[in-house]
């Protein structure tokens, strides 16, 4: 007779990985001690996407869908910015909305019990990431001061990180999100711009991610988008503007024209 009980463990993995939502196998983790790690398990079997929903499931309570358009939303409803303003925001956060539709496209899982945990998520966004950064490297204040030098294109220092495996390149997406993450504060123990900088040059120089470097002129340029953490310094916003519009990132060549035109 077939059951539960007779099934083959491997068979009896693969359908409670693959047809269960992230709530249902974090209940079911704490049935017996050798499913423990059914979660942990399922977010690795199921390669990056499943990693991907995992941590915003852990991040946002769901699989990231509402967040990233109301976040749109709200950006676009910002009283004290001007229309240009409103138009590189949503931009700027469009990025992390389009990565997560492409990887929802097959099947979405959402969180139906599963307790929101950032700093676990930050964990799972770390090791999809590909990289790891030591924090020690950096500057520990919350916010850059005014006397330290802009970071550039030219000064990346990848001495800096570590490939967690050869076999696992840079995601654009998981170190654009993980910026946001140390940039606001987001499941580690206080906001750091220097390391939220640090991730978005990774992403530009080794993820080839141009909305990256458009996303660090912006940090430079305008204060709400480093969180007020960033120093206005228009010689590195225009270096960034100029990395991005020679990608074809084309809000940062109308940037870099308005440079040209001003002489800023």
């Amino acid at each position: 007779e077939l059951s539960l009980q007779t099934l083959p463990p491997e068979l009896l993995h693969r359908c409670l990985t693959r047809y269960s939502d992230w709530g249902d196998l974090a209940k079911l983790a704490c049935v017996q001690p050798s499913w423990k790690n059914l979660v942990r398990d399922a977010a690795e079997s199921g390669g990056r996407d499943a990693m991907w929903e995992l941590s915003m499931c852990l991040l946002h309570g769901h699989d990231g869908k509402e967040d990233s358009e109301d976040s749109v939303e709200e950006s676009s409803e910002e009283p004290t910015a001007t229309a240009s303003e409103n138009d590189d925001i949503q931009q700027q956060e469009q990025l992390a909305a389009t990565q997560i539709a492409k990887r929802n496209n097959h099947r979405s899982r959402n969180n139906r019990g599963l307790q929101k945990n950032e700093p676990l998520a930050v964990q799972y966004l770390t090791q999809l990431s590909g990289i790891q950064i030591d924090p020690s490297q950096f500057h520990h204040e919350t916010s850059i001061e005014k006397d330290e030098p802009a970071v550039f294109p030219r000064d990346f220092h990848k001495h800096k990180l570590q490939l967690l495996t050869r076999d696992y390149s840079p995601d654009e997406a998981s170190l654009v999100q993980l910026s946001h993450c140390h940039l606001h504060g987001i499941g580690v123990p206080s906001p750091n711009a220097s390391l939220a900088i640090h991730y978005l040059e990774a992403a530009y120089h080794l993820a080839q991610s141009i909305q990256s470097a458009h996303s660090l002129a912006l940090m430079y340029e305008y204060p709400q988008h480093s969180n007020h953490l960033v120093p206005t310094e228009i010689y590195a916003a225009f270096e960034w503007f100029k990395a991005a519009a020679e990608g074809g990132h084309v809000p940062s060549m109308a940037e870099l024209a308005l440079c040209y035109e001003l002489g800023c």
